[in-house]
């Protein structure tokens, strides 16, 4: 249960469909409970509530899993906390980084990544590797979270050990396994670039993008075709260039997950995964030029 004060935690989200509606409330403090139309609407009646209760302006929900989702949804394994590295960016690349644009440029070397300072949660991402890039990128997960999974699994993400400040007692891992799939642009869809999400490299050729798209903000598009028959009840994506591997579950694997990490795992959180047909992803993605 976070104090007072806290701010960004992570609280896990029991609802039941309503006429109208729904009702949602907090797995640990029940009594904090509302009605609203849709998930939107109980996030933001649910962030006033908690701000409300405990102080903490900048909640986030993980949402329960229910049996009845659609087939063709997923979840990828997301993020509440940015961990600089002591690392310069050159020193983790094979060919170090762009001079345009920053980013890391050839493959990830074998040269371990040293935290800046202890993570607050049991996932998190590395954030300096890629100065000038908004993303944070390179997944990191605690080794109570590795337990989670299963031998197979744990093979599939290739966790290499990350190097903590001294008396930090959990161990942590970088995932570096290889994905199946990478993000891909909906036919149709507007880039967004008002604080620069969406651009290309000429130089190297890296890019970054988020687009307006029916589905909720930030969903993960994956196409059928890269997929095929990979895809199981988990895999590995990724949003393109040197940011690193992530993992994303069934939502059968993934409630499955979330009942054995019960309250043992901090910042134990998802973020929405559509797989599409090819037809409705972009060839090609015509994006802005990296701007200095």
């Amino acid at each position: 249960m976070s104090k007072r004060g806290d701010r960004g935690n992570t609280y896990f989200v029991c609802w039941e469909q309503k006429a109208g509606g729904l009702r949602a409330w907090l797995r640990d403090r029940p009594s904090l409970a509302i009605e609203a139309e849709d998930r939107d609407e109980a996030e933001e009646e649910l962030g006033m509530r908690v701000m409300e209760w405990n102080g903490d302006g900048e909640a986030c929900f993980e949402w329960e899993i229910h049996a009845d989702a659609a087939t063709n949804e997923y979840v990828s394994l997301d993020y509440n906390d940015r961990v600089r590295t002591k690392n310069l960016g050159e020193e983790l690349f094979e060919n170090g980084v762009c001079g345009r644009c920053g980013c890391g440029t050839g493959r990830r070397n074998s040269v371990p990544a040293l935290l800046e300072r202890s993570p607050q949660y049991d996932i998190f991402r590395l954030e300096r590797p890629f100065p000038k890039d908004i993303y944070p990128t390179r997944t990191c997960v605690s080794e109570r979270f590795l337990e989670l999974l299963s031998a197979d699994e744990v093979s599939m993400l290739e966790p290499r050990a990350v190097v903590a400040p001294p008396r930090v007692r959990m161990r942590y891992y970088e995932i570096c396994g290889k994905p199946v799939a990478q993000a891909r642009a909906l036919v149709g869809c507007p880039f967004l670039n008002q604080v620069h999400q969406s651009w290309q490299c000429t130089a190297c050729g890296q890019h970054a993008f988020m687009q307006a798209t029916p589905h909720k903000s930030g969903t993960i598009i994956l196409s059928e075709q890269d997929l095929g028959s990979q895809s199981g009840e988990m895999f590995l994506y990724c949003k393109g260039g040197t940011r690193g591997p992530a993992p994303v579950f069934s939502l059968t694997r993934w409630k499955a997950l979330q009942q054995a990490a019960g309250k043992r795992l901090k910042g134990l959180l998802s973020g929405p995964v559509v797989v599409v047909p090819e037809a409705l992803c972009m060839k090609e993605l015509d994006l802005p030029d990296y701007v200095v």
